[in-house]
């Protein structure tokens, strides 16, 4: 993840989602996450991406298949993302929000439940800082 400090930075963010045009796949993800947890290929229902999955396949895209031109990634207000190449109105919708289904409430339990064992890991992390700093 260290390739992506830049692009992933407070700045390239806030310029990114302003103009909605992100020049890396995981930019896009970064952001679609905080409006969905559970995406679908385009066209195809039976191709759930979670979180995890859709950060793996982003930074293996960024890698393999690089940008160039004028092209860019977009992400719409429920979290979907598409590719553009160039003009907006040719955008290709490569991820979309997953419909209400069993397999969806299963996976934002699945990410609910990460998320807090990761922030458990962190408090306890910081507590043993802190008392270690104390002392």
């Amino acid at each position: 993840m260290e390739q992506y400090a830049e692009i992933l930075s407070a700045e390239k963010i806030h310029e990114a989602v302003t103009q909605n045009r992100y020049t890396h796949l995981m930019q896009a993800v970064v952001v679609a996450v905080t409006r969905c947890q559970a995406w679908r290929i385009e066209n195809n229902a039976h191709s759930p991406y979670s979180i995890e999955q859709l950060s793996q396949y982003a930074i293996a895209t960024d890698k393999d298949h690089p940008l160039t031109g004028d092209s860019f990634y977009v992400v719409s207000v429920e979290g979907a993302i598409g590719y553009c190449p160039g003009l907006e109105y040719q955008t290709v919708w490569m991820f979309v929000p997953m419909e209400p289904c069993p397999l969806r409430d299963f996976m934002h339990k699945r990410f609910n439940e990460m998320s807090k064992a990761i922030a458990d890991t962190y408090n306890t992390y910081q507590a043993q800082v802190q008392q270690n700093t104390n002392q």
